[in-house]
């Protein structure tokens, strides 16, 4: 046991079969069993749209023939909830033609304790530095 009450483990850590060797001048080694205990990565559903491969010229296209550009007479005996509804149904199938959704399955990441709102900053202008080094080229900016 460490000086005043300090320990190297966590109060969680399963440590057994601690055996201490053959003293070599003051040091000595020191075998134990260590059981950790890693958690489950967590499995997340993400739905969402691949929106940069939208076409937008095909997607105008459609949209100037669908019921929301075609005659504007319609909307007169129409209340706004309609509209809105209306709205919404064209433009949903749209999408769901030029660019359907896509239901993505990801693994959640296990943040480290050390790496906070600081470091998550810094690695964000590392990499935005980066990326304007690699589309300057290395030019330097005047």
């Amino acid at each position: 046991m460490c000086p005043a009450g300090e320990y190297i483990t966590r109060v969680d850590t399963d440590v057994s079969n601690v055996r201490v060797g053959d003293m070599v001048s003051d040091h000595a080694l020191v075998h134990f069993t260590l059981r950790s205990h890693k958690s489950t990565d967590k499995v997340q559903s993400i739905t969402s749209r691949a929106l940069r491969k939208l076409s937008m010229d095909t997607f105008s296209s459609d949209l100037a023939a669908s019921s929301l550009c075609a005659d504007p007479d319609i909307f007169d005996d129409m209340s706004a909830a309609e509209m809105a509804q209306l709205y919404r149904s064209v433009m949903t199938g749209l999408l769901d033609k030029h660019c359907p959704v896509v239901t993505i399955r990801r693994k959640t990441k296990h943040t480290t304790p050390w790496f906070d709102s600081e470091c998550r900053e810094q690695r964000r202008r590392v990499r935005a530095a980066e990326r304007h080094f690699l589309w300057t080229c290395g030019e330097v900016d005047g």
